[in-house]
């Protein structure tokens, strides 16, 4: 076994240990909203908290869960729940707690006064007028005060509690909502708020307890099984989730529009769009002029295009005019030209793809595609003309919190030279592995191995491109508003060919971003910079350095979607390589219009 081998195979293992270590290590990120006060009792007007604005980065369905009543809404955060603790936790023991292990005696019901009178002290007063107001800094400061005071108040430590959820300080807000829930009078809101913000820390061991709490001593049931059936979403026990759901809006009618959303967002999940897709016509038709309403027919259009997506097979048809200013990719300097000018050609381009997904029984997956293309040029036609197919494959497995699939991709070409001859195939194969954070980020990473055989012989040994690689990425996906999505990705490479003029390592960084315009009108703004360093010099053309290149590409492009299966395309991309070998060095630029028709 060659040196060459043995270390191909150490890196590739050391990359595989690398991700599944890297998986255990990440935190879902994201965001969360906790946005109803709860002062009926005490006769205060409810507020609307901070969630009448959508925040940066939000997704749509964190955006409607903020907007669902009771309980407020929670998605993901990343923090701890750990906190010092103050004297009134101590001085809970003193009287009755509510806990899985010493349960509240019984309470009067919400219609009547609670058993033990709650006192409304000048400052408390003051700290929940500044709740109330949504002047919730200055409600922290004041309750905190207040606490110090009077540290066996449940009802101030219920507000303080509240507060720093509206300010997003999670740990604080499950700190003293803890001590509230051990304190009398009972604040039987607190306990839901508990189980709310413990769900928002992702602490959902802790939520679990409390809820069973909730559970067996009857609090707010219709509430409490909301609750629980957000539990087992967010676990994805989406199956029992839908049931739960059922029994919350049968239980408590005013949950009806809610919950069937949140049933429409289970199926969504188990990919049953069909099933999801009725659920939300039944949330809409509920309160056709509510805001839930409103995300509802949103989620609609979503699932009509996931349901034309779901077919297991799709084709796309492009048909573009390019203009290409460099043809032959002719060099910068003129002492390595041929004689020739930079050489303008037009082109027809042409593809036809057909992509395979079939609806597997989860958690299987599988992927495939088949893509066929040409380009003929109007000039050195007899040359440059060239065809090309590509298949690719990719089975996969979903873990839950990440996927891994086995990608495997061959590709043909012919070459024009005056007919078509054979002129490039290659075979590359690795693993990828996908990890969601939150609902807008992905992870992606990638270690492989790839075969190329030039088929068409070289001009000397030295130049010949027959090559065995290895590569590997990384590449973040950030979807940070609807429709809108950056792509960040490295990737390494390690060619060995044949010849050793062609021997290289290679680092390219490339990135996105597409931004919507107008209604069905989206750019794309794309750029890539791929340096290589060559191990050999090139001998042949008196380089007494070692060869090495800098390719840079921008590229801008304009998308119309004027109906589901219809695409305008338009694109400009400019090209420049910089090498310190001159015949390698020039400059180019494509442009590009035309359709895509899916079906």
């Amino acid at each position: 076994m060659s040196r060459y081998t043995i270390l191909k195979l150490v890196m590739f293992a050391g990359i595989l240990l690398f991700l599944t270590c890297l998986q255990f290590g990440l935190l879902r990120l994201g965001y969360a909203q906790a946005v109803r006060p709860i002062v009926e009792r005490f006769k205060l007007p409810a507020s609307t908290g901070s969630a009448s604005i959508t925040r940066s980065g939000e997704t749509l369905e964190a955006f409607c869960e903020a907007r669902i009543p009771e309980p407020s809404a929670f998605y993901l955060a990343a923090a701890s729940a750990s906190g010092p603790k103050r004297e009134a936790e101590q001085k809970a023991d003193a009287v009755p707690a509510v806990s899985p292990q010493n349960k509240a005696p019984a309470e009067s019901s919400d219609n009547q006064a609670p058993a033990v009178p709650y006192i409304l002290y000048p400052e408390l007063q003051e700290g929940i007028r500044q709740y109330k107001e949504e002047n919730f800094e200055e409600a922290i400061e004041i309750l905190e005060q207040e606490c110090g005071r009077h540290p066996d108040s449940s009802l101030t430590a219920f507000f303080l509690g509240m507060a720093y959820k509206q300010v997003m300080n999670y740990t604080k807000a499950l700190e003293n909502l803890q001590i509230a829930v051990g304190l009398t009078p009972r604040i039987k809101e607190a306990l839901i708020e508990l189980v709310d913000v413990a769900m928002i820390l992702e602490d959902f061991e802790k939520a679990q307890k409390w809820l069973a709490v909730a559970e067996s001593q009857g609090i707010a049931p219709g509430k409490t099984l909301f609750l629980k059936g957000e539990l087992y979403a967010r676990l994805n026990r989406c199956e029992e989730a839908a049931k739960v759901f059922e029994k919350a809006q049968a239980l408590d009618p005013s949950y009806r529009q809610a919950a069937e959303l949140k049933i429409a967002l289970c199926y969504i999940k188990t990919q049953e769009f069909k099933a999801a897709q009725e659920r939300l016509k039944a949330s809409i038709l509920l309160n056709p002029q509510s805001d839930m309403a409103e995300f509802a027919r949103h989620y609609q259009d979503m699932v009509q295009a996931r349901i034309e997506q779901a077919r297991p097979l799709q084709a796309t048809i492009s048909v573009y005019g390019q203009h290409n200013t460099n043809l032959l990719t002719t060099p910068k300097d003129t002492a390595y030209r041929s004689g020739e000018d930079p050489l303008d050609s037009n082109a027809l381009v042409t593809s036809l793809r057909l992509y395979y997904a079939p609806n597997l029984e989860a958690p299987w997956l599988f992927s495939g595609q088949l893509a066929a293309n040409s380009s003929l040029n109007d000039e050195r036609s007899t040359s440059r003309d060239s065809l090309s197919t590509s298949i690719s494959v990719v089975p996969g497995y979903n873990f839950g919190r990440y996927t891994i699939n086995l990608a495997a991709t061959y590709d043909y070409s012919w070459l024009r030279n005056p007919s078509y001859a054979s002129y490039v195939e290659s075979f590359s194969l690795g693993p990828l592995v996908r990890i969601p954070i939150g609902q807008r980020h992905m992870l992606e990473f990638f270690a492989g191995y790839a075969l190329s055989d030039y088929l068409q012989p070289p001009t000397q040994p030295e130049e010949d491109r027959d090559a065995q690689a290895l590569s590997a990425y990384i590449s973040w996906i950030w979807m940070f508003a609807d429709n809108s999505l950056f792509n960040l990705r490295y990737e390494f490479i390690d060619e060995d060919t044949d010849g050793i003029w062609w021997v290289n390592t290679g680092h390219k960084l490339s990135g996105s971003v597409t931004i919507p315009l107008i209604d069905s009108v989206s750019l794309q703004v794309s750029g890539v910079a791929f340096i290589q360093d060559f191990k050999h010099n090139h001998t042949l053309l008196n380089n007494q350095d070692q060869r090495r290149n800098e390719t840079y590409t921008a590229s801008a492009g304009i998308f119309w979607d004027i109906n589901r299966k219809t695409r305008l395309v338009g694109q400009y991309t400019y090209n420049r390589a910089y090498s310190n070998i001159g015949y390698y060095d020039y400059d180019q630029e494509l442009f590009m219009a035309g359709i895509e028709y899916r079906f």
